[in-house]
């Protein structure tokens, strides 16, 4: 059984019967998960939702669409290489729906032919 006594406030084992860490209660008052230093439901609270929740729309979809959460790669720099590839794919696919939602046009394929030369 390893204890850490040492790091308890009061310097002793607190419950030595029992296979569970001591017990430390926490005033409603001062849990940060009850009282967030950002109110919810304000502006400030929304944006930083939004902004988390972008975040994880990106990172679902390089895990699931492009794979890189199941396929094995060679080494750090393989997986790296694969994640600016994925990024790059990822932004211009958003600018390419940003510049047709300007244009008003409905497919990429009559968007693109509009604006070659």
């Amino acid at each position: 059984m390893v204890t850490h006594s040492d790091e308890c406030p009061l310097g002793v084992l607190c419950s030595p019967d029992t296979k569970h860490a001591p017990v430390v209660y926490v005033k409603t008052r001062d849990d940060p998960r009850l009282y967030p230093p950002v109110r919810r439901g304000s502006s400030q609270y929304k944006k930083l939702m939004n902004l988390r929740s972008g975040c994880e729309r990106s990172n679902a979809q390089k895990k699931e669409v492009y794979g890189l959460g199941s396929r094995p790669c060679r080494s750090d720099t393989h997986f790296l290489i694969r994640l600016y590839l994925v990024s790059i794919i990822e932004h211009a696919k958003a600018w390419l729906a940003e510049d047709m939602k300007e244009s008003d046009a409905s497919n990429p394929a009559d968007f693109l032919k509009a604006s070659s030369p």
